[in-house]
């Protein structure tokens, strides 16, 4: 289970999304479910212990990107820090 700080869900052309984050980074995005109920439940499923809030600046312009990215924008992500914390390590 990650250790997250919290989630919000955000309009995008797709639905609405859901995105959690921690101290390290972005922990969790998940796809429009199909209702915001549902998002936010499958998203609480890889972060249990996320509460709702506003999400920080860094967050905010990853939700940015994200929304744009599925109006057709080419959009660079590469920059958003990601928390790998309970990932496995494949190396």
């Amino acid at each position: 289970m990650l250790a997250t700080s919290g989630f919000a869900l955000f309009d995008t052309a797709i639905g609405r999304c859901g995105i959690a984050w921690s101290e390290l980074g972005i922990a969790a995005v998940q796809l429009p479910e199909q209702d915001d109920q549902a998002t936010r439940s499958r998203l609480l499923k890889q972060c249990a212990n996320a509460v709702e809030a506003p999400p920080p600046p860094d967050v905010r312009e990853v939700i940015e990107g994200i929304t744009r990215l599925f109006l057709g924008e080419p959009v660079d992500l590469t920059s958003a820090v990601l928390d790998s914390d309970g990932l496995p390590n494949w190396s």
